[in-house]
């Protein structure tokens, strides 16, 4: 996963990992659960745990990058509170089984994808300067990088000027 997250970035690799996480969980549904071979259902589940404590480990990172300077310990704890009360009310999920058999299972697989799909409308933080106030992290979600061309971004701002950012360094062109 490291080796992912350097090469794709952290959104796409939160995404990737989440998407997969949401399918093996899926998946389980298809195994049968009395006559189906057991060691079937545990490895898709410890598929499905591994990429979603890849993503966790993944989400920490971003969390502390995508926050300006000003407020990240606060949206870090915050990200941290829901993390915890995840996992408080996870266990309890498998007591909905008594409404429904599958239904567990398909609450774990659609909230992973939910999360892979939403998580691509947040903005890419590898090799960015961090946002220091409230101001320039307003700024950084509205940088949208042309497709293909990870060094340069072009600000989609509603300004008369147009500020393309190449390698953390800003050029000002008269828009």
């Amino acid at each position: 996963m490291v080796l992912m997250e350097t090469r794709l970035g952290r959104r796409l690799t939160w995404s990737g990992g989440s998407l997969l996480s949401g399918i093996v969980s899926f998946s389980i549904l298809f195994v049968p659960e009395c006559e189906g071979p057991l060691w079937l259902r545990i490895t898709l589940t410890m598929f499905g745990r591994f990429f979603v404590s890849a993503v966790y480990a993944i989400v920490l990172i971003y969390a502390v990058e995508v926050f300006p300077t000003t407020v990240r310990s606060f949206g870090v704890s915050l990200c941290c509170f829901i993390g915890t009360a995840g996992s408080i009310l996870a266990p309890q999920v498998l007591f909905i089984r008594t409404v429904w058999e599958h239904l567990p299972e398909i609450i774990f697989s659609v909230l992973p994808i939910t999360a892979g799909l939403l998580v691509l409308l947040l903005p890419e933080t590898r090799g960015r300067k961090l946002p220091e106030n409230l101001e320039e992290g307003e700024a950084f979600g509205r940088i949208q990088c042309r497709v293909q061309d990870h060094c340069c971004c072009v600000n989609m701002n509603t300004s008369s000027r147009r500020e393309t950012y190449r390698h953390s360094k800003i050029e000002t062109e008269p828009g």
